[in-house]
């Protein structure tokens, strides 16, 4: 099972690494099993690693991060077989909020973590986790 309280640790801390967004620096933070992978990163900044596991479980995750238009990491799980369930009544940070779709019945919790907007998408109540992410600015709290 996978411990979404470190990962989201260690996307603040990638996040805040002076060479984001860095692959090698991405990989060994987040423990990610990049054998089957293919990174890439174009000349604005836009870093992507399609393929990679997390080691903790056999998760296959897309991640993608960026400098602009806003920092941030966001790590998509492939194929998700991780219900909603596994996280429903779990406190993530601060501020934490509930916010559904307009067009899906997905949803994101949204909370704050060292100053970062964070949170996770999910398909539905009885669905599955679909995203992490964290960014820099631009992603409002209001309840």
């Amino acid at each position: 099972m996978i411990d979404f309280h470190r990962l989201f640790a260690e996307l603040v801390q990638t996040m805040q690494s002076v060479d984001f967004p860095n692959a090698n620096t991405i990989v060994k933070k987040l423990d990610l099993n990049v054998r089957a992978a293919r990174i890439s990163k174009t000349k604005s900044g836009l870093l992507t690693i399609y393929g990679a596991n997390l080691r903790e479980s056999a998760a296959e995750i897309d991640v993608i991060a960026a400098l602009t238009p806003r920092q941030a990491l966001n790590l998509l799980f492939s194929n998700s077989q991780i219900p909603y369930d596994d996280v429903r009544d779990e406190i993530f940070g601060p501020d934490q909020r509930i916010q559904q779709s307009q067009r899906s019945e997905g949803f994101a919790i949204l909370f704050q973590a060292d100053g970062l907007a964070c949170g996770l998408t999910a398909s539905g109540p009885n669905g599955v986790v679909e995203c992490l992410f964290c960014e820099a600015r631009g992603l409002t709290l209001a309840g």
